[in-house]
């Protein structure tokens, strides 16, 4: 029979015991991609559009020009997102069908259900797979890479699709000059993270939600 003080030596043992035979992973980014619309729209054209002018635009932001995708020309969230994806998973040399996840980082989607993630998935044809959409602005694509770590290192997924993807100068009101109307461009970027076994400090993202150096080697050898 088990008393108290043995019972809590053997789940001490098992705890032990199971930690050891734990197998650690870590996230490595296999393939970048990028899609922009070609409409180029430059400080000086938003000089024609509001009271404004290049060193004004300059001084407070340093943006130089932006890409606006044109009203009736095919390009949404989704539809640019997708010829992102395309170029991430060719650049990273996996079968698209390897991709087990896909992480989906918007604030104006196509629709709100069904989600961009599941048109993705749909449009690729990948068999089919989890896709998770996340709702953020200017950091959903680094809460977007923070989800995949984190799966990664659990070891519930091996390849994640990520995708940050923004239709903004649709809903810009050029009328009145702030930064909320010189800033916005429409863009899409993707990344293949992959899982690997490694030390804890060759994460992705490290604890303290900062950007690994060892992010900045891989980017700087697919770029």
């Amino acid at each position: 029979m088990f008393n108290v003080t043995n019972w809590h030596c053997i789940k001490f043992i098992f705890v032990e015991q199971s930690q050891q035979n734990i197998c650690m992973y870590n996230s490595k980014i296999l393939g970048m991609g990028h899609y922009v619309p070609e409409n180029v729209i430059t400080n000086d054209d938003l000089s024609q559009l509001m009271d404004t002018n290049d060193q004004w635009i300059q001084e407070r932001t340093g943006i130089r020009q932006r890409r606006w995708a044109v009203k009736g020309d095919g390009d949404t969230t989704f539809s640019m997102g997708l010829k992102a994806a395309k170029n991430a998973i060719r650049n990273s040399g996996i079968d698209k069908q390897d991709i087990d996840f896909i992480v989906f980082a918007t604030l104006s989607p196509d629709y709100y259900f069904p989600g961009p993630g599941v048109q993705v998935q749909e449009a690729l044809e990948i068999d089919t797979v989890g896709a998770l959409d996340v709702r953020n602005q200017c950091s959903g694509f680094v809460y977007g890479i923070s989800v995949a770590d984190q799966f990664i290192k659990t070891g519930m997924y091996k390849n994640i699709l990520v995708i940050g993807s923004e239709l903004q100068s649709c809903g810009i009101d050029v009328s009145t000059i702030d930064l909320s109307s010189i800033v916005p461009a429409d863009l899409q970027d993707h990344w293949v993270v992959n899982w690997y076994e490694a030390p804890p400090t060759h994460s992705v993202v490290c604890k303290n939600r900062t950007w690994n150096q060892e992010v900045y080697r891989q980017l700087v050898h697919l770029l």
